[in-house]
């Protein structure tokens, strides 16, 4: 088992355009269900903002 911290998602920074349709394709365990949590709010993310719908989601604990 690894120890230590664990990088689910690194350097994920799409541009989408409003109206689009957009797939996250990827194999089990890349972070595809995580970049999708992490974008509706339901995961924290602990370093760095995430944007959606123009809206600033701040990383965990620095609200």
């Amino acid at each position: 088992m690894p120890q230590g911290p664990l990088t689910a998602v690194e350097d994920f920074d799409p541009e989408i355009n409003r109206g689009a349709f957009i797939a996250l394709i990827g194999h089990s365990g890349c972070g595809t269900s995580t970049v999708l949590t992490m974008a509706a709010g339901l995961t924290a993310i602990s370093t760095g903002p995430a944007r959606a719908s123009r809206r600033l989601q701040p990383p965990a604990g620095r609200a």
